[in-house]
């Protein structure tokens, strides 16, 4: 029943930033870049992301990441067709050079993601997460989601994009470290 507003910023080389704020709860602000992955919440704090955490966060900022699969596993499999919802999908099986395997489900009419199931590792333990990805939509020369649909922990969220915008000049600074992360970096 929370509601909340999200903008996710992404630019080369692997430059990722994004914001959630939920009235009631607070901010998040969740970041990598080639070297760094962290997170700033109003629940835990500043924290650097490490280990097969760090590894996938840095693969989820990777920027064209489709584009450089090959850079970022070590095996694709494709593991036969499977449906999701009611469409017949290509099942493939994707093993990162660091972290746990995830399976990816796509269309085999029009060869989109339609599902992503793989096992993140966090601060509270190994946390299985399943995204249905949909509601394709052009954007300039692309077709890009705009419907997620996230399952972890007994918990779903649905992210509705109402925009996404593309080849827009983002501030730098929009990708700088923030202190309390820089700080954290120092102690390292």
């Amino acid at each position: 029943g929370l509601k909340g507003n999200m903008v996710s910023y992404h630019a080369a080389p692997d430059k990722m930033m994004m914001e959630v704020t939920i009235p009631g709860v607070g901010a998040i602000r969740d970041g990598s870049n080639v070297e760094v992955a962290w997170e700033v919440s109003a629940l835990q704090g500043p924290r650097l992301k490490e280990g097969d955490e760090k590894a996938n966060a840095l693969r989820e900022g990777k920027f064209n990441s489709a584009v450089h699969w090959r850079d970022q596993y070590k095996q694709v499999v494709t593991a036969g067709l499977e449906k999701v919802d009611g469409k017949d999908c290509y099942k493939l099986v994707l093993t990162p050079k660091e972290g746990n395997p995830e399976t990816q489900h796509f269309d085999k009419e029009t060869n989109l993601p339609v599902k992503v199931a793989l096992t993140v590792k966090t601060p509270m333990g190994d946390l299985p997460t399943e995204s249905l990805i949909g509601d394709y939509r052009k954007e300039g020369d692309f077709l890009m989601p705009h419907k997620m649909t996230q399952k972890a922990a007994g918990q779903e969220i649905t992210i509705q994009f109402d925009s996404v915008q593309l080849n827009v000049d983002i501030p730098k600074e929009k990708f700088d470290l923030p202190d309390e992360i820089q700080a954290l970096t120092k102690k390292k």
